[in-house]
Order: C-alpha cells, then sequence, then structure tokens
C-alpha cells in the first residue's frame, strides 16, 4: 500500500512536490495514520469515528501526536485523553486564542505533557490519564466553559 496507493493519493493532494516524494525523509503514512486512529480510539467506532472528523483534528495534530514520543517511549492513555480534550474544545476557544492558529494551542499542551512527564506520574492522579490530561488544558488557562458540554461529561 506506501509503494502502490500511497503514492498517488500524495501527488493527487500535493502535485509533484520533491517534498513529499524524495527531498524530505520519507514517512511511513500508513503507519503515521495507524497510530494516529490507535491515539484518538474511545472504545468503540462511533466515538472513536466523531473525535478523527472533529474540526479541531488536522494534519498539524497528527504531526504532533504520532512524532512525539517521550524518553521513555509513547503512553498511549494520556495521548488519548489529550486528543479527546482537545476533539472536545469548542471550535471558536480554539480560533480565539493565539491569533487563531491551531496547531499553536496544540502544541502548547502537548509542549506541556512533555516538560510534565519528567517530573509526573499520570497515574497517580486520583482519576489517572483523564485528570492528568484535562489538568494540561486547565493550566494553560482553559476552563471547563471552553469544552463542549456533551463530550466532556463522557469523558
Amino acid at each position: 500500500m506506501n509503494v502502490a496507493v500511497v503514492p498517488d493519493i500524495l501527488k493527487e493532494r500535493w502535485g509533484n512536490s520533491p517534498d513529499h516524494f524524495y527531498a524530505k525523509p520519507q514517512r511511513l503514512y500508513l503507519s503515521v495514520l495507524w497510530w494516529y486512529v490507535h491515539f484518538a480510539w474511545g472504545g468503540d467506532e462511533k466515538s472513536t469515528y466523531a473525535l478523527l472528523v472533529s474540526p479541531n483534528m488536522n494534519t498539524d495534530v497528527i504531526q504532533g501526536i504520532v512524532e512525539r514520543p517521550g524518553r521513555l517511549g509513547t503512553y498511549v492513555e494520556v495521548m488519548r485523553k489529550i486528543l479527546f480534550y482537545y476533539g472536545c474544545l469548542k471550535p471558536e476557544v480554539i480560533r480565539s486564542r493565539q491569533n487563531g492558529r491551531q496547531q499553536d494551542v496544540f502544541r502548547s499542551v502537548m509542549t506541556l505533557n512533555t516538560a510534565r512527564l519528567k517530573t509526573t506520574d499520570p497515574d497517580f492522579y486520583r482519576h489517572g490519564p483523564k485528570s492528568y490530561a484535562y489538568d494540561l488544558f486547565l493550566e494553560l488557562g482553559f476552563t471547563k466553559y471552553d469544552f463542549t458540554q456533551k463530550k466532556r461529561s463522557s469523558a
């Protein structure tokens, strides 16, 4: 698939861009997408699909979540909860932050997570990775009102 199908998709999206074919290091696009879906897994196909098609998700989020392993690897449950809460942020809240540059909000959360994981174990939080991830957003100045009511209550 990486040899026969993905190049056609890349060409359709980017044209004959050297950066996407040979000038930059190649990515295994299917494995990146697999990991992205794995991190977005919400327990069933319906909730996972809802998160993946959230208006907050884009290629910057895919890159930020898949290409940022920690020193000791990737903490899958933390990544799932970060994606969940980011997907639950109201799009207008994201647009109003950082001059509407959506990737900056996500990058800020991921940077804080990387720094915090050096001294904090999410399993020691009262509700584990769920409250750990939520606290990352609170520390960046988000409030419970910045999240969609329906999704916030189902976390």
